[in-house]
């Protein structure tokens, strides 16, 4: 056992991600094609929703997925939630005509562990996808035989899906309500009071060459010499290895106040962070959503951020500071953003003019902040995304009533 352990770990290094990843979608396309050519949903189970997803994690998708479940109960419809990283207990703790799959297609193998087989074959199967390219992955459409329709949370990433799918797309966005803890201010993450401080946030694993913090930290740079005492930087970065810290550290150049924040925090203190800091800026190269966005400007702290991808559809000149950007052909690859695709390069010499008049102008300061939060609370609030879970729910019912019927 000791040897075969050894012979993977050698073999994990010989052979490139890419190569990996590449032969791990063909296995697990090859065993949902047979699930998916013996498919029959049916029709006369009870109404109501099975959700799969990683339903405790503190990324992305799995507050997205959080966020759909609590949306479809406060429309009224009756809910199953299973964390997919769990096995699920049988058809009986399934109960419903319709699964919402949220999980995109690399993680669909690992979850076919975890979901009975008779659970893909005799139901509805929606899948919740999030991309962030103007083109979905070609491996991703192996998975689409499983599914009937599809839903996804922006319409930069329905636009994707649809030029490659001729299933229903359906966007239902995030709503947009971050809960505070009132006992996490500056201090409890170690800031100082008395500074302007400017804000960058991701996780290392959701791609930084995508988040682009180097983006961020050299606008910064730009629009605040080093000599100015009055500012700050905090740079919220989760798995970061300790190699690119010291990199983004040396792009610092050795400046005073700048603040580390590498540990987990609940969602409440990061909301409080949020809150706290004067600027969020994210020169991204491309978003499927942008919800840490959307979060600080309801929270009103003014947003610096690219102007391209999906977090275009809920901000604007009059609610953030949106900073140009060109469109650039990847030259090689960015796992899993492959050579060839788009994505987009902000210009950071922009950026740090609006990050120099955020902190120059107060009142400038004060209308980006208050038409952010009024801009978000109007369109992403819970009860117009329970409206749109409603609307398309409805039509799920009505049509399996018609192949019940018929």
């Amino acid at each position: 056992m000791k040897l075969v352990k050894r012979f993977r770990a050698v073999a994990k290094k010989m052979v490139p991600f890419s190569l990996r990843e590449s032969l791990r979608y063909r296995k697990g396309a090859r065993q949902f094609r047979r699930i998916a050519a013996t498919r029959r949903p049916v029709a006369d189970l009870p109404w109501g929703v099975n959700v799969y997803g990683n339903v405790g994690g503190a990324f992305g998708l799995s507050e997205s997925c959080r966020g759909v479940a609590a949306g479809l109960q406060a429309a009224g419809i009756p809910v199953a939630v299973h964390d997919s990283s769990l096995p699920t207990e049988g058809e009986a703790a399934s109960p419903y005509r319709v699964n919402l799959i949220h999980a995109n297609p690399n993680h669909l193998p690992a979850l076919r562990k975890n979901i009975a087989e008779p659970l893909w074959k005799r139901r509805y199967n929606i899948g919740y996808w999030m991309w962030e390219q103007e083109r979905l992955p070609k491996q991703w459409l192996r998975f689409l035989p499983l599914f009937d329709e599809l839903w996804t949370m922006s319409e930069f990433v329905a636009d994707a899906i649809r030029k490659d799918c001729d299933l229903p797309v359906t966007v239902i966005p995030h709503a947009v309500d971050p809960k505070l803890d009132p006992s996490c201010g500056r201090a409890f993450f170690g800031l100082p009071e008395g500074l302007f401080l400017v804000l960058i946030a991701f996780d290392y694993f959701s791609a930084i060459e995508r988040k682009n913090p180097e983006g961020a930290i050299d606008a910064f740079c730009r629009a605040f010499p080093p000599e100015e005492r009055g500012v700050g930087l905090v740079i919220k970065a989760r798995n970061l290895p300790p190699r690119e810290q010291a990199r983004l550290r040396a792009l610092l150049g050795g400046r005073k106040n700048v603040f580390f924040l590498t540990e987990d925090y609940e969602k409440t203190a990061v909301n409080s962070l949020l809150r706290a800091v004067d600027v969020y800026v994210s020169l991204h190269r491309a978003e499927g959503f942008g919800l840490i966005l959307a979060e600080a400007m309801k929270l009103g702290t003014p947003v610096v951020a690219t102007d391209w991808s999906a977090n275009t559809e809920f901000m604007d000149a009059s609610s953030a500071c949106m900073v140009p950007a060109r469109l650039v052909t990847l030259q090689k690859n960015y796992y899993p953003f492959l050579k060839g695709s788009r994505w987009a390069e902000p210009d950071t010499a922009a950026a740090a003019g609006f990050l120099r008049r955020l902190r120059d102008d107060a009142a400038y300061r004060g209308a980006i902040a208050a038409g952010g939060a009024e801009h978000i609370g109007r369109i992403l609030n819970r009860e117009a995304v329970c409206a749109a879970l409603t609307r398309r729910m409805e039509q799920i019912a009505s049509l399996s009533d018609e192949r019940k019927n018929g």
